[in-house]
């Protein structure tokens, strides 16, 4: 059996909303106002598609489908960061922030059947929240929670699961070196 994956639409976007500068009084003041603020909270997301297709042996009919997926997840700062030319997704690590982060996700897969019965179709939907908090620069807490709904049908088959997900922990840091310890329920 050989598959054909072919990528119809793809796409990735983040953005970083800055905070607003302060009312700009002298050129001087101009001047500091056109320069980037640090950011505040980052919101990332992705679309995706796949149509694929799995051809079969003579004799027997091959099968395609597709599947998409669209995803969102906001993290927010307790303070700005600052540029330290590190790359952007470390800073907060590397500058020990505090963040609090929300993600939701959805998606759907479909095959045909090649021998004209009930298609297989899933549909998944998932949402999420945590935080990283500092206490000591030595010292970090989290927690997080999310819930996914799953809906599967194919033939002879009807499945729904719901699960929901926390854990909770303590990380250690060492300069840039940091190790979590956590207990978590599924």
């Amino acid at each position: 059996m050989t598959r054909g994956w072919l990528a119809l639409l793809a796409g990735s976007a983040a953005f970083v909303v800055r905070g607003a500068p302060a009312r700009a009084e002298t050129v001087d003041d101009v001047r500091a106002a056109a320069a980037d603020p640090e950011p505040n909270f980052e919101v990332d997301g992705a679309l995706t598609g796949t149509h694929y297709s799995i051809s079969q042996p003579a004799g027997v009919p091959g099968t395609s489908g597709n599947q998409e997926t669209l995803s969102m997840n906001l993290t927010a700062f307790a303070t700005p960061l600052h540029d330290d030319d590190s790359p952007y997704s470390l800073q907060a690590f590397t500058q020990r922030e505090s963040t609090f982060s929300m993600s939701i996700a959805s998606g759907h897969f479909d095959t045909a059947n090649q021998f004209g019965g009930v298609d297989r179709t899933e549909w998944y939907a998932g949402a999420g929240a945590g935080f990283n908090a500092y206490v000591k620069r030595w010292l970090a807490v989290f927690a997080g929670a999310s819930y996914d709904y799953f809906d599967l049908h194919d033939v002879d088959l009807a499945q729904t699961v719901q699960s929901f997900a926390a854990d909770a922990g303590v990380g250690l840091r060492y300069r840039d070196t940091r190790v979590d310890l956590s207990v978590g329920e599924d």
